[in-house]
């Protein structure tokens, strides 16, 4: 279901669509929080870069073993 959303909405979007993908964001935070600040038109802020201190809330979906791996592999304590 998940995959047939995905591609569903892939196919049919809009030429002002921006897809950011968890794990880019997570790997080259800097650059892909740039790509959505120059698509959306806020101004960069390096505070919006995830920073070792930060905490994934206890109960989120990111916790799960694929993302929390990742996560924590990029500085974030869960």
């Amino acid at each position: 279901q998940w995959a047939n959303s995905i591609r569903c909405m892939l196919e049919g979007r809009e030429e002002d669509m921006l897809v950011v993908w968890f794990e880019e964001l997570l790997q080259e935070s800097e650059k892909t929080l740039r790509q959505i600040c120059e698509h959306v038109e806020p101004e960069f802020l390096e505070d919006m870069l995830p920073a070792a201190q930060h905490k994934i809330l206890f109960g989120s979906r990111f916790r799960s073993a694929r993302c929390g791996a990742l996560a924590r592999e990029v500085g974030y304590e869960i």
